[in-house]
């Protein structure tokens, strides 16, 4: 018997300090949610800050002052979220996972300077070696000319495919094209390929004397599958916004 009482005020004391534990637990990421998803939202709007070309100091004055959400239809006509009677918030929260590319209202951030329009930035989304990817790609007002790309989320391998991610990969995307022109450099809207690639090895040793070096990007040693995931994702989510951007390559 008294080793049968103390077996029980061993098990009341264990599950006391685990109920303790876990409400100690339960409180702390309550409390760092909050502060998680600022944190999170902050990192994205500086990434597509960078995507836009834009440097600042100050994140979140300079996202609200220049970068306005908006939408694109089927027909490639750009529309506020009010016009197209969406919520932006919920809309946010509902299609973030998957994508935006693929529904009828695809979401696009219009780049402003005052009342000037600089370019866009446009969501990307694929798939990688080992999970989801996630990053932004800006493109001038000629709908063509890339201002800059960024990976803000991926899972990648250390020293190989996570290297989409760092600022020397990503810097070569400035000044490419996702319109392939002919060699003669002129570009037709509606047929040609529009994407961006990742080749293996460095573009101007494999096209020192093509147009397609406009369109394509080095690639990472020991990366392959993780650059065809990047090139799958702008080929998968570019295509569906090709009404928006013919518009703006004729106009």
């Amino acid at each position: 018997m008294p080793r049968l009482s103390e077996m029980k005020r061993t098990l009341v004391f264990v599950f006391i300090l685990c109920s303790i534990c876990a409400l100690i637990l339960s409180t702390l990421a309550s409390a760092l949610k909050v502060p998680q998803e600022k944190a999170k939202q902050l990192d994205k709007s500086k990434q597509l800050l960078i995507a836009a070309n834009i440097s600042t100091d100050d994140v979140m004055a300079t996202y609200k002052e220049r970068i306005r959400p908006k939408v694109v239809n089927k027909e490639g006509e750009l529309l506020t979220f009010e016009e197209a009677k969406l919520d932006y918030e919920s809309y946010l929260e509902k299609n973030q996972k998957k994508g935006f590319s693929h529904l009828p209202f695809k979401l696009l951030y219009e780049i402003h300077s005052g009342d000037t329009i600089n370019g866009y930035v446009i969501p990307i989304n694929g798939f990688g070696l080992w999970d989801a990817i996630y990053g932004y790609l800006g493109i001038a007002e000629d709908g063509t000319t890339v201002l800059g790309a960024t990976w803000y989320q991926q899972a990648e391998t250390a020293g190989l495919g996570a290297n989409i991610s760092l600022p020397e990969w990503q810097i070569q995307f400035k000044d490419k094209y996702i319109f392939q022109p002919s060699q003669s450099g002129d570009i037709d809207y509606t047929r040609a390929p529009l994407g961006l690639t990742v080749i293996k090895g460095k573009v101007a040793e494999v096209y020192p004397n093509s147009k397609k070096a406009l369109t394509s990007i080095d690639g990472i040693s020991g990366a392959s599958l993780t650059g065809k995931g990047v090139t799958d994702a702008y080929a998968d989510c570019l295509e569906p916004y090709r009404p928006f951007l013919v518009k703006l390559g004729r106009s």
